[in-house]
């Protein structure tokens, strides 16, 4: 598997962010969650960068660019996946997810 940090789409149970992690820790929290997660690979999937999710940063680094508003706005409104009318925005990391 690559180490390569990857943005990651996780939905558990209806609760949703975007999580940057490499392949093996993406594999260790779906297994940790299954079968309540849904996930996608935003960085295959849309071309989202790990450098784009700043937690403290977020909306400013997606400002401008009109691809990765879209995603965001697609991600709050759940447009890719997870539990259609439970939709709670989560603020997880790496950490967050397996000690939960």
């Amino acid at each position: 598997m690559s180490s390569m940090d990857k943005v990651w789409n996780v939905s558990i149970n209806g609760k949703t962010d975007c999580v940057v992690m490499n392949d093996a820790e993406a594999m260790m929290v779906k297994i940790k969650f299954m079968p309540n997660i849904t996930m996608y690979d935003m960085t295959e999937l849309h071309g989202m960068k790990p450098e784009h999710l700043h937690k403290i940063n977020r909306s400013e680094a997606l400002e401008g660019d009109v691809r990765l508003m879209w995603m965001k706005h697609a991600i709050e409104r759940n447009v890719l996946g997870g539990y259609p009318g439970t939709y709670v925005k989560e603020c997880w990391d790496y950490k967050t997810l397996i000690n939960m």
